[in-house]
């Protein structure tokens, strides 16, 4: 018996039971319509919440489409970790991949992906205790550890992906539906004004929204999946999708995500390109193809900015410059640059490059953004971030990662032969050369939510569904 199949029977009898447990007391106290109402939310509830594929798509779709402070509505402490409901999601779902264990025979040979994801979360927990041990800030080091173990995703979507030979397929597109929704979200915030987090600067209204690494995520599988395919008859929907994805994109008006979009993009152009061994003239029209192809996209997602009255086109194309005219003299980047600096100074000693000075240690340095000294636990540099937690070890093991997933699913497109996979491997490939070059200006892969997203991305690239049957447990994954 399969980990699914005992799971749907579990399932099955528990929510047989919970609906004759509510029918009994529903006819004891005559609340037959509250009774009702339950029955029908139970299997509902069971049909979701027992299903280990449909929980992790759920904890994706929540964490693509919904920021991080709507998230954060709904939330608890327990100790001094805030948690939100995405975080009890995710907790849930690795619960779910643990209890499948005694289901079936378990085959994990740990090949360098899952090593170096276990390394990674290893090393932050080593320096989550350093930092209370030192007697940092324990709910800033909280808040910055909890994103390390979203890298264990790997591990449950890995089983999904050989159980099911549909999931990468359905996880995909289920990104990109989410980036969609993440898109109008972004809008809608930017139209009603509804937080602090929307305002206005030289270069026009920002909605601040870390999901616009996400978008950038699904706008990447998106264009892997047409490049690839180029099916006419998608066209209708993609167009539609696409503009809504450049809306929310360019609204966040984050130059880190927009320049790790074009740089995927560009990547996973070439990557193609070389694999298929194009002549000069096919790779010529496939340039003017998609070039015209994403001038419609974004065009019509800055028209539709400026007819809502959000974004004006000249804004938009003036944000990729700096405010002052130079970056030597932009005081966000003087911000960032000063920061590096003083991390520099306080690790520059053996045990500083050793250890790091651990979670939730906090830098004091001028920033030129607001013109005055102040003291942070987190800095807009992945690699610097876990350079101040946790030491070259840190880096080593991140830097390792992500270098390791972008060669193998850049090798493995010049080998593949099917077209579904190719486009899965040239979205991965793109994806994460996006949030590895956008997190040397923001620290996308060690401070936000969306490791579970990059873990499930790692998995996509090391773990190829059997041709036959279903396979049990988890296969070697390199």
């Amino acid at each position: 018996m399969t980990g699914a199949s005992a799971g749907y029977d579990r399932a099955l009898v528990i929510g047989l039971g919970v609906i004759l447990a509510v029918m009994a007391v529903g006819l004891c106290t005559e609340s037959l319509l509250p009774a009702a109402a339950v029955m029908v939310a139970v299997p509902v509830v069971l049909t979701t919440f027992f299903s280990l594929k449909r929980s992790l798509m759920l904890l994706l779709g929540i964490q693509i489409a919904l920021e991080f402070t709507q998230l954060d509505i709904v939330n608890f402490y327990l100790g001094p970790m805030r948690l939100r409901p995405d975080d009890l999601l995710f907790a849930w779902v690795m619960v779910l991949w643990v209890l499948s264990l005694p289901d079936r025979r378990v085959r994990v040979r740990v090949g360098a992906t899952p090593g170096f994801i276990l390394a990674l979360v290893v090393i932050a927990s080593i320096s989550l205790m350093w930092g209370l041990f030192a007697g940092n800030d324990s709910g800033h080091a909280f808040i910055i550890y909890k994103h390390y173990p979203g890298y264990l995703s790997f591990f449950p979507a890995a089983w999904l992906i050989t159980e099911d030979r549909k999931a990468a397929e359905q996880i995909a597109r289920l990104i990109v539906a989410a980036a969609v929704l993440a898109g109008i979200n972004i809008a809608l915030r930017g139209y009603f004004r509804v937080d602090e987090m929307v305002y206005e600067r030289s270069t026009g209204l920002r909605v601040q929204a870390r999901q616009a690494f996400a978008v950038g995520v699904g706008i990447l599988f998106l264009f892997s999946g047409y490049l690839v395919r180029r099916e006419k008859s998608g066209l209708p929907l993609m167009i539609p999708a696409g503009v809504m994805m450049f809306v929310g994109l360019l609204l966040s008006q984050t130059r880190s995500a927009w320049f790790g979009t074009l740089l995927g993009a560009a990547a996973v152009f070439l990557l193609y390109t070389v694999s298929r061994k194009r002549n000069l003239w096919k790779a010529l029209g496939l340039i003017i193809g998609i070039a015209l192809v994403g001038a419609v996209l974004f065009m019509g997602a800055g028209f539709l900015l400026q007819a809502a009255g959000l974004l004006e086109i000249r804004n938009i194309l003036a944000r990729p410059g700096s405010e002052t005219g130079s970056y030597l003299t932009d005081a966000t980047f003087l911000a960032r640059a000063v920061s590096w600096l003083e991390i520099l100074k306080e690790v520059g000693n053996p045990l500083g490059l050793l250890l790091g000075k651990g979670m939730g240690y906090q830098i004091t340095y001028f920033r030129f953004d607001y013109m005055q000294r102040l003291s942070f636990s987190f800095v807009d540099n992945s690699y610097f971030q876990i350079l101040l937690n946790a030491g070259i070890p840190g880096v080593l093991a991140l830097v390792l990662l992500y270098a390791h997933g972008i060669l193998k699913s850049g090798f493995g497109a010049l080998k593949e032969t099917d077209e579904g996979r190719l486009a899965l491997l040239l979205a991965c490939f793109g994806s994460l050369i996006m949030q590895a070059s956008g997190s040397f200006f923001m620290s996308v892969i060690t401070n936000y939510r969306f490791t579970v997203l990059f873990g499930v991305l790692f998995a996509m690239i090391s773990v190829k569904p059997a041709p036959g049957a279903p396979s049990r447990g988890l296969p070697a994954a390199a």
